[in-house]
Order: structure tokens, then C-alpha cells, then sequence
């Protein structure tokens, strides 16, 4: 999940299956942002669904010809992890303190992730107190295909970019939207993509 602080400038990048995608964002006050860069580039989608190298070298010229004629400065990127390839889920633990939490989650881990711990890469990010046990603690746990998210980024860095977070899409489009919401009312996010659609609740 995404930890960007302290790395300075970066943009986004989403490599969807008919169009590419970057905007970089500059903090103007409180939930309010200035767009600095931005680019957008259909593609053709068997290039991106292709796994040969010639389809790579492709996408990563088009990927790099279309940063080059946007005003996006920084090599520091923020990747997406499409949907189809992650797992999210949010789970109680007893409440302790973050020292205690830090220590005992990694050996909770394998009862929530679809895959062999040793197969995945897993964050977690503390939500707070569970809402319906004042005893308890909400964690969010997101997990990926280790090999997938190391392909995913020896990509990316071999086009001369630095990765400094990766998150799922639905993770990432819920703090887009919600960043500011103080709404206690549950809400859906639809996400129509060419091949699949996502839900988020």
C-alpha cells in the first residue's frame, strides 16, 4: 500500500488495457490539489495484455514518449496494481499497542491471503478501533503475487523511473474519492474497466 512520504515530487502512472495514464499533483492547502503534469495515451490492448519482449519494449516507448510530451518533471512514480491481480481484506485483531502489533501480525498473515505467504508481497496499514468491538482493532491487509509485483517493477524502473509506492486500483481510487468524506454511511465505488469492473464498498 502506498507510503510516500518523504520522497518529495512524484506522479502516478496507470497502465490500463486501452490507454495509459499519468498526473502529477502539487498540494495548494487542505483537500485541495494543483495538476502539474498530465498525459494520456490510448494503446492498443494486446500490447498491454502480450507478456513478449517486443510487446514490453513497445509499451515502454509509448509509456516514455508520452511522459516526455507531458510537463511531468520527476522520475519518482507511484504505480497501479490492477484489481485482478491483489487481494484486499480487512480483519480484527485484540487490541495492543503498534510494537506488539508490528510483531505479531506477520505470523496472522497466511489465514487471510489466498497464497502461500512465501508467494506474496503483503502491507497492512492499521484502520483503528473496530466499530463493533472496542476491544479489538481493524486492520487492512493487501497482498499480490510476489512475482507479479517484481515484474511490475523491474518495467517500470528499467524505463528510467523510480518507484517509490504500489497500490491496488481499488485501494487507490477509495482515497481519491473519499479523501476528504466524513460520511459514517457506506458507500459503493463501480469501476467499468473494458474487461472487468470493479466494486468497492
Amino acid at each position: 500500500m502506498i507510503n510516500i512520504k518523504g520522497v518529495g515530487d512524484f506522479f502516478s502512472l496507470d497502465i490500463g488495457t486501452n490507454a495509459i495514464r499519468a498526473v502529477q499533483l502539487s498540494k495548494a492547502g487542505e483537500n485541495s490539489w494543483n495538476l502539474v503534469g498530465l498525459g494520456y495515451t490510448p494503446v492498443d490492448p494486446q500490447l498491454v495484455l502480450s507478456n513478449s519482449d517486443e510487446s514490453r519494449r513497445r509499451l515502454g516507448e509509448i509509456i516514455s514518449t508520452m511522459i516526455g510530451q507531458s510537463d511531468i518533471k520527476t522520475k519518482n512514480v507511484a504505480i497501479s496494481l490492477t484489481s485482478q491481480k491483489t487481494f484486499t481484506t480487512i480483519f480484527e485483531v485484540p487490541k495492543q499497542d503498534m510494537r506488539e502489533l508490528q510483531k505479531n501480525i506477520k505470523y496472522q498473515v497466511d489465514q487471510y491471503i489466498p497464497m502461500a505467504v512465501d508467494d506474496a508481497q503483503v502491507d497492512w496499514a492499521l484502520l483503528g478501533e473496530s466499530p463493533s468491538n472496542s476491544d479489538s482493532l481493524e486492520i487492512l491487509l493487501a497482498s499480490t503475487a510476489k512475482n507479479y509485483s517484481e515484474e511490475k517493477m523491474e518495467f517500470i524502473e528499467g524505463l528510467g523511473l523510480n518507484v517509490v509506492a504500489s497500490e491496488p486500483d481499488s485501494l487507490a481510487m477509495t482515497r481519491a474519492l473519499f479523501v476528504s468524506s466524513k460520511s459514517d454511511q457506506a458507500q459503493l465505488i463501480i469501476d467499468m474497466g473494458e474487461l472487468s469492473t470493479d466494486l468497492s464498498i
